[in-house]
């Protein structure tokens, strides 16, 4: 049986090509299958191996040498009428990456710690004291909002970044892919309706000065109209500031550079 590195994750798996069960991801185009050919143990030992997936879970895919990173697409070409991939996916992976402090990272790696620390880590740490206040009854369809508004906050910033410089793209397209479910299918579509509407709603607060009526809206439409003041101006503060923050972390960090 082959021993793999996932090429998304990193993580240990069985078989080239085969759906990896950390990440859930399988290669997808010739990029994706040449890179997942290369991380096996036809041409690895175990131990090295491990160590790329150390590398590409810090945001570093594994150097790989021209000449071989050819041949690996040519083999992946071969391949992609049996595994239903495109042959036009002749597109080879942006090289551009982000200094972030002494690193360099890929956009799939800021991607996910914008999604960590600003979907995951803010929806809850951010907003539990302020759902701790609410009626029990609201507090499933609170905890949703704030998710819902964190991951509308991240792309929002990003999409604005993308609007003013195109190096941007890679990373709105990995934190899309981190967002929205891999297959268009009806759950999909009503997220990024929702996402949409949120995104319209957030860009308000942030161009407009009226923020206890914009939270009094925001509680009203997930049915809770009883908010004091104080909860008014802590919820469109909190997301102002995240909106702030993930800004100037991406303003720090500058445009991605080959």
């Amino acid at each position: 049986m082959t021993i793999a590195t996932c090429a998304f994750c990193g993580h240990e798996k069985f078989g080239a090509l085969t759906g990896c069960k950390s990440c859930g991801r399988r290669p997808q185009t010739i990029q994706d299958v040449a890179n997942s050919m290369y991380l096996t143990d036809h041409r690895h030992s175990v131990s090295q191996l491990r160590e790329f997936g150390e590398q590409i879970r810090a945001g570093r895919f594994p150097a790989i040498p021209a000449q071989v990173a050819e041949s690996f697409r040519t083999l992946a070409r071969e391949y992609s009428q049996m595994l239903g991939i495109p042959k036009e996916d002749e597109k080879l992976p942006s090289q551009l990456t982000f200094k972030v402090g002494e690193d360099r990272h890929t956009a799939e790696y800021v991607a996910k710690q914008i999604h960590l620390l600003w979907v995951e880590g803010n929806s809850r740490e951010d907003f539990a004291k302020l759902q701790e206040k609410l009626p029990f009854k609201h507090h499933k369809s609170f905890a949703d909002r704030c998710r819902l508004y964190c991951e509308a906050t991240a792309l929002l910033v990003v999409l604005e970044f993308r609007e003013k410089d195109e190096r941007y793209e890679e990373l709105l397209t990995e934190l899309e892919r981190t967002i929205f479910p891999p297959k268009m299918n009806k759950e999909a579509v009503e997220k990024l309706a929702l996402i949409k509407e949120a995104i319209v709603d957030l860009d308000h607060l942030l161009s407009d000065s009226k923020e206890l009526t914009w939270a009094m809206e925001w509680f009203h439409k997930m049915g809770c109209d009883q908010v004091s003041p104080p909860r008014l101006t802590f919820l469109s503060a909190t997301l102002k500031m995240n909106a702030s923050s993930l800004i100037k972390m991406l303003t720090d960090f500058g445009p991605p550079t080959a």
